[in-house]
């Protein structure tokens, strides 16, 4: 009997067990669903309003046009007075509204922002052009000096005369944007999120803009400032929010960092990630057809946006990003330290750091390798993929140090998930074989380039590459990923740096490049210099205001 009550209970404990996780998930289902439910009813709402007070201003402006009429019919002499009347309208204050979430994030979006701004400033006055940045409210609640300095410390930049005349505002719905919202369906919602966005900056606030520019990837607030408000719209984009890159993953069935392995590991699941991904690409290209003025930073990207906006086409230009070239360059390139190699790159998943410290890993183990690499110039990517072995002294001295930006709570668990991995799945030492700098200003961040030897970046389908061509213009002899712009428009493999594919690849360059005798060195240098001063500020403001003019008045 009491094995039997025994049973009893065992089953009462399951039994209980199983209706608490199947509350748990009833309750998780309920939660998701009110969330997108008040998600979709404050785009209602909001949609609503913007469509009443647009329908508002169009009756005033009717009437005032009949009113016009009406006094030409009855003094044909007032039309000079009404003809006056409209070009002091055509020449009032514009308001230019530029959408960047993360202003003060110091990454290279954020240097394209700054100097657009700056380029905007110097070419057009404040009573002829208002500048306004929608940011986060810490950006926005922070003083012009506070800005000034920030921008200084992370760019040298200095902006002190013209932030007088800038405007940070706090933007309402920021949190919405953040991906991390959206565990299930992120695309679209995060393009929702930017409609959202869209409407506070052109409709819900005390003044309408007549050009909104997104820099971010937020092409939801294009169709909504254009449609709804009736604003001119510019957007330079960094990056698709979709690609033909990510519907070839999903359809190969390949795990990484944007397709979780689950899903690649089933066919179903491929199947409906497959669909969903060629409906948002419907979806994306209409916010595209939005675009007045639309801007790529790459080859790369706007191969991907002929290809996704086909209806921009007409509208569409290259526009590489602005690189301080002009204080990498005046870094010495003697003496440096032989075995220090450098990455330059936020801590993002996306930047693939992790690779960086695996190669890391093959570059100073103790495998042998075949003597025949160990010649003494690098050879293409395509080469053998056999580590070669650094001399022991090298080997001895070898150091990766990895800089990066932290813009949130889930960058620093990055970095301390690398530095996990390093020390306990690779068996690196930190800080004396692999040191992480984290939020570092310019200053430091130039003492370590004029040290380093070498650079190392890993992100695959790069869309540019800032912070390639700063290794390259501060005199590293840089490997890159061998895809994306930086395969396009900014390394040429084995001439001023070099690219590849794998783990293997990268520690093999690397070992052949920190051998690589001085004469040979110094020739790889220049080479690399003079790649980067293609990529300067001056070129970048010149042509961003030349795509930026038939959105503007004429002084």
């Amino acid at each position: 009997m009491s094995e039997l009550r025994g049973g009893h209970g065992g089953a009462g404990v399951g039994g209980g067990l199983t209706e608490s996780l199947s509350g748990l998930a009833r309750y998780a289902a309920v939660s998701v669903v009110m969330h997108y439910a008040l998600f979709v009813l404050g785009l209602l709402v909001l949609a609503f309003r913007s469509l009443t007070r647009r329908y508002f201003r169009a009756r005033k402006f009717s009437r005032s046009c009949l009113r016009k009429r009406v006094q030409y019919r009855g003094n044909p002499s007032s039309s000079s007075s009404a003809d006056s009347q409209t070009c002091s309208n055509n020449s009032a204050l514009c308001t230019v509204a530029i959408l960047h979430p993360d202003a003060l994030g110091g990454g290279g979006g954020e240097r394209v922002l700054w100097l657009f701004v700056r380029a905007l400033r110097q070419r057009y006055s404040p009573e002829t052009v208002r500048i306004e940045i929608f940011c986060r409210g810490v950006a926005a609640a922070c003083s012009r000096s506070t800005v000034a300095t920030r921008l200084e410390e992370q760019f040298g930049l200095k902006l002190r005369t013209e932030l007088d005349h800038i405007h940070l505002r706090a933007l309402w719905f920021a949190p919405l944007l953040d991906a991390s919202n959206y565990p299930v369906l992120t695309l679209l919602l995060q393009f929702m999120a930017g409609a959202v966005v869209g409407m506070e900056i052109a409709l819900l606030r005390n003044n309408t803009p007549d050009v909104l520019v997104d820099m971010t990837g937020h092409s939801g607030s294009l169709p909504v400032a254009r449609w709804l408000a009736g604003c001119h719209t510019a957007a330079y984009v960094h990056y698709p929010t979709i690609s033909t890159d990510m519907l070839r993953v999903v359809r190969e069935r390949r795990a990484q960092f944007n397709n979780n392995a689950r899903i690649a590991a089933s066919p179903v699941l491929s199947l409906l990630k497959l669909a969903y991904y060629r409906a948002f690409s419907v979806l994306y290209a209409a916010a595209g057809a939005c675009a007045d003025v639309v801007i790529a930073n790459s080859t790369w990207t706007r191969r991907h946006l002929e290809y996704l906006w086909p209806s921009s086409r007409a509208n569409m230009r290259t526009i590489f990003p602005p690189v301080d070239t002009a204080a990498l360059r005046t870094l010495p390139l003697e003496p440096r330290e032989p075995a220090l190699i450098v990455s330059l790159a936020q801590f993002r998943a996306e930047k693939n750091h992790l690779m960086q410290l695996r190669a890391f890993s093959l570059l100073t183990s103790s495998r042998s390798s075949n003597t025949s690499s160990t010649s003494s110039s690098p050879s293409s990517s395509a080469a053998s993929p056999v580590v070669s072995t650094l001399a022991p002294e090298l080997k001895a001295d070898a150091r990766l140090v990895l800089i990066g930006g932290c813009r949130n709570e889930d960058d620093a668990a990055r970095v301390h998930f690398l530095s996990d991995v390093a020390v306990n799945e690779l068996g690196l030492r930190v800080p004396q074989q692999v040191e992480f700098v984290v939020n570092a200003n310019r200053r430091a961040v130039l003492a370590l380039l004029a040290r380093a030897s070498a650079g190392i970046h890993t992100m695959k389908d790069e869309h540019f590459g800032i912070s390639v061509v700063e290794l390259q213009a501060a005199g590293l002899l840089t490997v890159a990923h061998n895809s994306g712009g930086v395969k396009a428009d900014i390394i040429t493999d084995c001439v001023d740096g070099w690219l590849a594919s794998s783990e293997q690849q990268y520690a093999h360059i690397l070992a052949r490049i920190l051998q690589m005798p001085h004469a040979e060195r110094a020739e790889k240098q220049q080479n690399a210099r003079t790649s980067a001063h293609r990529f300067s500020d001056e070129a970048f403001e010149q042509s961003i205001l030349h795509a930026i003019e038939p959105l503007l008045p004429h002084e």
